[in-house]
Parts: structure tokens; C-alpha cells; sequence
């Protein structure tokens, strides 16, 4: 098909990807999507979508068809994040709405999705778009629903996927006050993992090294803040990555492996750590309040490159819950994850997050942890007005309403419960992790 480039209405280039919509004609009601990849291929199909989710959704969700030689690409993951941006920004106005576009794009054909860019199981895809498209029919471009093929769900996927999102959701997350103390009972507790506790050393310090060793910096970036700084050198120095100092920091994080080994307590020497971790970041933080007290004398180039070199070190080095949750969620096995979670409580935390982007996060976990459980009774729910309905005690969170501490104990209260659920769940094993869906 040749494109009239006086027909394009927006184009928008990212790396690798140039997408543009178009029509044919002024006359024509379709539009069509132009899509050329950096390597010169180029895709052209009409743009054709399906809106689906809840009927009181403050976002539209919409899946976008892409042709099948598109798929047959196996196109990367960030090709199809960047087409998504593009068309998030251009096809508000063609659907008709004004919301906040959240889109994705697949490909379906004889009544069912055959691929989804988003989304990882096809039959919560396929059903959940099967179950809430007519909520939106207002918004289709389809007179109906194309699907009309139900996918049988993953039980055990689904319960897997939803743990291990709670536990990806503490990213910006930490204990109120930062307390130490209540660090320390959550690293002795996952120490005694049953599965850490029964690692080979060698992977056992591969988990235990990140969670503890804290923070260094670089003897080039020492060098550079001690000529801006001379009277922080000696902290400065005493936080720089030599091999003294590392070994230093090795050594009691030996005796914990030592003494995992021989089932001996580890309390101390954690709470050991922890307090020398503390001091560290607030070296750090020292520092930065120096550098900040000479930003005017210094270029500004250097100013914030040095800045965020510390601010890096901070977040990457400061022992607190977000990192340690990071570093244990990557061990796959379904009975780690488990303990992991009911060591957490909600009311203990707080989100480093702007206001929307926090009644988002708990409105996510709320949903999956709903759906999940529906799932393990043989029920499938995909609007939030069901999931509140079945579950009341979740609507503050699914209304995107400010928690109280109360809900967040009840929110607490339901994850417990749940995991509960899962461990009495027929085919629970503690063993049990996602390879089988290659999922990282």
C-alpha cells in the first residue's frame, strides 16, 4: 500500500521503531497503522482494537492487532513497549475517549489470542477481554466480541505470578523510620528459610554477600570528593572499596554462613552489620550535604554526576527492606517466596511513591491477589465491581481510597489468609517455581 505522507496524522519516531497512523482517504473511517523496524522492515495493517476491563476502570485499556508476520518476528519485548508508547499517545481521540490510554497489542484469530505482547498467561488475556468487552461497547471499533473461544487457566501460574508481583511491588518500599530493628528480624527470619538454611555455601553466599556488604566507593570517586571536600577524607577513606576494607566486611558475613552451617544463632553478628551499615549511610549522607554546601563553587557538571554517584550508593547500598526483597524474590521457589511474604506486614510499610502512583500499586495487588484466590474456587473475575463485591474488605483498595492502618492489617490479615489457602491448595510443594514459563 503507498502512503500519501500528507495523509499521516502523527508520526512519531523512537530507536528502532517509526509508527505512524493514517488514513487511506479523507472519505475512509479506517485508519491504518505504518510500522517500520530499524532494520527497514516495514508493516502495514489496519488498526483495529478491543477495550476491555472494568466498567469504572479510570484508565482504558485497549489490545491493538498486529498482523501475523509481525509475530512470526518473535519481535523483542522493548520493540513492543515502544510501539505501545507511540500508540498510547496517538489513539485516544480515534477510540473516542479522553482516559489515560493503556495499550498493548497481540494478535488473534478463529476466537481466541494466539499472542500477547502483555500479560503472560493467554487464557487470563483472552477471557478477561472475553468477559469485560461488553463493558465497553462504546468504545469498540467491532460490532462484537471477536473471542469466542474460552482458554483453560493455569491455576498454579496464576498463583505464582501473583506472589511473586506482591513481592516485585516493594520496590520502592521500606520499613517506616527505617528501623534497624525491624530489618534485623526480617533478615534472621529469612536466614531460616528452610531452603536458604539448606544451600551449598557457595550459593548461599551468593545471597547473603548482596544483602549484607553494604557500601563502597570507588577509590577514582574518593580521590575527586576529597580535593572538594578534605575535611571528609578520613570518612571518605574509610568507605572506599580497597581490598582491606572489603575483607573486613567479608569476614562477618562468613561467620553468619559458618554458623547457618552449624545451626547456631546469628542475631548478633547481623545486628553488627546492620549498625556498621547505618553508620555508612550516614557518611554518605554527610557527604552529600558537603557537596551540596559547595555546589556553587564547582561546575555543575561534576556537581550532579558526584551527587548521583552517592544517591546511587545509598539506594544500593543501604541495607533496607526493598533491597533485601529484591535479592530474595529472585530465589524461584514457591515455599521462599511464601515465607517472604508473611514476614511482611502492610502497616509496617511505606511506599516512595507520588500519591496516584501508590493507590495504583495497592489497587494492582489487591485485584491479583482477588483473582488468584476466585481462581483456586473455579472462579474467574476481571472487574474490580465483582472482585468488591466478593470481596469487601479489598474496596478501599480497589477504589484507590487512602488506607487507614486498619485496612492495611485487614489487607495483611487477607494475604495470610491466602498464602493459607495456596499451602492447602491441591499439588502445593514448596518446590514449585515458574521455569516452566520461563519467567525471571
Amino acid at each position: 500500500m503507498d502512503v500519501d505522507q500528507s495523509d499521516i496524522d502523527q508520526r512519531i519516531d523512537k530507536r528502532d521503531v517509526t509508527l505512524f497512523v493514517f488514513k487511506k482517504d479523507t472519505s475512509d473511517t479506517i485508519h491504518y497503522i505504518s510500522l517500520t523496524l530499524r532494520s527497514g522492515e516495514t508493516f502495514i495493517f489496519p488498526l483495529v482494537w478491543m477495550v476491555f476491563g472494568s466498567k469504572t476502570s479510570l484508565d482504558c485499556d485497549l489490545i491493538v492487532l498486529i498482523s501475523l508476520e509481525f509475530v512470526e518476528l518473535k519481535p523483542r519485548p522493548d520493540i513492543c513497549n515502544k510501539m505501545c508508547e507511540i500508540l498510547d499517545g496517538l489513539v485516544g481521540p480515534i477510540v473516542g475517549t479522553t482516559k489515560e490510554i493503556n495499550s498493548s497489542v497481540g494478535y488473534w484469530h478463529d476466537g481466541q489470542i494466539r499472542w500477547a505482547q502483555k500479560g503472560s498467561d493467554l487464557g487470563e488475556v483472552n477471557n478477561g477481554i472475553m468477559a469485560t468487552f461488553n463493558n465497553h461497547l462504546d468504545l469498540q471499533i467491532l460490532s462484537s466480541c471477536p473471542l469466542t473461544v474460552r482458554l483453560e487457566r493455569d491455576v498454579w501460574y496464576k498463583i505464582q505470578t501473583t506472589i511473586r508481583d506482591i513481592l516485585c511491588k516493594m520496590n520502592k518500599s521500606r520499613y517506616r523510620n527505617d528501623s534497624i530493628l525491624m530489618i534485623h528480624r526480617l533478615l534472621v527470619s529469612i536466614f531460616n528459610i528452610p531452603e536458604i538454611m539448606k544451600l551449598p555455601r557457595n550459593e548461599k553466599k551468593s545471597y547473603v554477600c548482596p544483602l549484607l556488604q553494604g557500601i563502597f566507593i570507588q577509590p577514582v570517586i574518593r580521590d575527586e570528593l576529597s580535593k572538594i571536600l578534605p575535611m571528609h577524607k578520613e570518612i571518605l577513606c574509610a568507605i572506599t572499596a580497597t581490598a582491606d576494607i572489603k575483607r573486613k566486611r567479608l569476614k562477618p558475613i562468613d561467620e553468619i554462613l559458618l554458623f547457618m552451617e552449624k545451626q547456631r544463632p546469628i542475631d548478633a553478628i547481623v545486628m553488627s552489620i546492620l549498625a556498621d551499615n547505618s553508620n555508612d549511610g550516614t557518611y554518605v549522607l554527610r557527604i552529600l550535604s558537603a557537596l551540596d554546601n559547595v555546589k556553587t563553587v564547582i561546575p555543575a557538571e561534576q556537581y550532579e554526576r558526584l551527587r548521583k554517584i552517592l544517591l546511587d550508593l545509598m539506594q544500593s547500598g543501604v541495607i533496607r527492606l526493598n533491597r533485601v526483597i529484591r535479592i530474595v524474590r529472585h530465589i524461584q521457589s514457591l515455599g521462599v517466596r511464601i515465607d517472604c511474604l508473611r514476614l511482611l506486614n502492610m502497616g509496617d510499610i511505606e511506599y516512595i511513591l507520588h500519591p496516584n502512583g501508590l493507590a495504583t500499586r495497592y489497587k494492582e495487588m489487591a485485584f491479583k491477589l482477588a483473582q488468584a484466590w476466585a481462581l483456586m474456587d473455579g472462579i474467574e473475575l476481571y472487574d474490580k465491581d465483582e472482585i468488591a463485591e466478593k470481596y469487601p474488605e479489598l474496596g478501599v483498595f480497589l477504589w484507590r481510597k487512602d488506607p487507614t492502618q486498619d485496612n492495611l492489617h485487614i489487607l495483611t490479615a487477607f494475604i495470610r489468609r491466602f498464602l493459607d489457602r495456596v499451602e492447602s491448595y491441591p499439588g502445593f510443594s514448596r518446590s514449585l517455581c515458574e521455569d516452566h514459563r520461563n519467567l525471571k
